[in-house]
């Protein structure tokens, strides 16, 4: 139905800025939702990692849908503009009334403690799989579980990320 892309850092951004890119959603499926929700899945991932995104699109100047996702990024997902290029051949094509735009946002300290949050809960999901992985494979010697002394403990170590 659609997909995207994101980054904690790319060879075009500096240290703290995240990307996204590459949306694309199903022609049958547009407008009922899904690149927002594609959009916001992409923003919560960053915001747990990165002080600011970076996106850049081509623009075509009065195209009524490339207008309209100007109007997406800059106005309601609130993108700034801080780059404008001109793209007279984009991917082989001709673009002479295309625009390549760059765009940034800031995350609120809000989306940034939410993010984190996010983040945390899925590196505490995935070591406690791995943790119960180690702890029902047998012990090195005798091929038995672990003693309790051996176990490996990971609720200290959450709390204390909590």
């Amino acid at each position: 139905v659609g997909c995207i892309s994101s980054s904690y850092w790319t060879p075009w951004t500096e240290e703290g800025v995240g990307h996204w890119g590459y949306l694309a959603v199903d022609t049958a499926a547009q407008g009922k939702g899904v690149a927002s929700a594609l959009v916001a899945s992409a923003m919560e991932r960053l915001a747990g990692g990165t002080e600011e995104v970076h996106i850049e699109y081509l623009h075509t100047q009065n195209h009524v849908y490339s207008d309209r996702l100007k109007k997406w990024y800059e106005g309601k997902l609130g993108f700034g503009v801080v780059g404008v290029q001109s793209s007279a051949r984009f991917n082989g094509n001709d673009a002479k009334d295309s625009l390549l735009r760059i765009c940034r946002r800031k995350f609120q300290p809000a989306e940034m403690a939410k993010g984190g949050r996010l983040r945390l809960e899925a590196l505490e999901a995935q070591l406690t799989a791995q943790l119960k992985a180690l702890e029902a494979a047998p012990a090195a010697g005798d091929g038995g579980p672990p003693e309790r002394g051996d176990k490996l403990e990971c609720t200290a170590i959450f709390q204390r990320l909590a």
